[in-house]
């Protein structure tokens, strides 16, 4: 898991940051968009409840929306185990962080070419997201 942080340019509806969840089981991404860094934990908790994946283990950098009280007591209550990365160390973290990189490449590229404005790059995300699933 890993929060990229805030887009210079808020996406439609306010959105300027996107919260990765790699499975690394399937391959497969779900990107959940977001206003806020604080948002991060209840849309975890959405997201699980809704997808009825059984998760084993986490693993995130210790970005301060992974460290927070309720994130670690939800983490516990569910059983899940929680990695953390060591400070500063990206590589530790580097398959989110690489998820990231091809992305936001291919999202750079749908907006540059189609001329779409860039403040459509949420829409542009999703659509990178659904190519990147569909082509493992």
């Amino acid at each position: 898991m890993d929060l990229w942080e805030p887009s210079l340019v808020h996406a439609s509806g306010g959105l300027q940051y996107t919260f990765t969840i790699l499975d690394e089981a399937t391959g497969w991404l779900y990107e959940l968009q977001l206003r806020t860094k604080d948002q991060a934990f209840g849309r975890f908790v959405t997201w699980h409840s809704q997808n009825g994946i059984h998760i084993k283990m986490v693993h995130s950098d210790c970005g301060g929306e992974f460290l927070g009280k309720n994130f670690t007591n939800f983490l516990e209550a569910e059983g899940i185990i929680q990695r953390l990365t060591i400070h500063d160390t990206l590589e530790r973290n580097s398959m989110a962080k690489h998820v990231h990189h091809t992305i936001f490449n291919t999202v750079h590229t749908l907006v540059a070419k189609s001329s779409l404005p860039p403040f459509l790059w949420g829409k542009a995300h999703k659509h990178a997201i659904y190519i990147y699933n569909y082509s493992l």
